[in-house]
């Protein structure tokens, strides 16, 4: 029998309909602070990246434990099937003017990964590469304000030194408002 798109929607919403409404709650906060972010680059939400969410959840079991007990990881997985998705960021450290360290994380494209490579992104020494390719908070960014803005202060214009810059891909998954809790409720 071949799984469509819509059974395995089925599925999870089967799985979510059997939450009391405090157990849904509960899961959509902890899923609402991020499934978590790998240090690699996965494209989409793939198997070998369901896999690390998978091992995710079993080593951090304790705490996850903690929120969703009442999940099994198949039925975890399932939900982040239907209702996850990928983005991507740079963690980029380093520091200016020999005493202002920082660390910050950029917005950047799976499409502009995949045209540049990680390993050039990731062997960027040049602050202008991260202002040229990624945006911060939706907005493209303006290189002069955020190197004023890293400088703190400082009336002293230097590009940031960089040490280390990271592709990150993170797993967000939003379940939407349950309709189940409305049946529920009878008077």
């Amino acid at each position: 029998m071949k799984n469509t798109t819509k059974e395995v929607k089925k599925e999870s919403n089967t799985i979510l309909s059997k939450l009391t409404e405090e157990q849904f709650n509960q899961l959509r906060h902890k899923l609402k602070s991020g499934i978590d972010t790998f240090d690699e680059f996965y494209p989409t939400l793939n198997t070998e990246l369901l896999t690390k969410v998978k091992e995710q959840f079993n080593s951090q079991k304790k705490y996850w434990f903690l929120m969703v007990e009442f999940l099994t990881e198949d039925e975890l997985i399932s939900i982040v099937k239907d209702y996850g998705s990928v983005s991507h960021s740079l963690s980029v450290s380093g520091s200016m003017l020999s005493t202002v360290n920082f660390e910050e994380k950029y917005d950047i494209s799976a499409e502009k990964i995949a045209e540049l490579s990680v390993d050039e992104i990731e062997s960027w020494g040049y602050f202008g590469e991260v202002a040229e390719n990624c945006t911060q908070n939706g907005s493209v960014i303006d290189a002069m304000d955020e190197v004023n803005s890293l400088a703190k202060g400082f009336h002293h214009f230097e590009y940031p030194d960089l040490d280390e810059v990271t592709v990150i891909t993170n797993v967000k998954v939003v379940i939407p408002e349950p309709d189940v809790f409305a049946e529920k409720v009878v008077a």
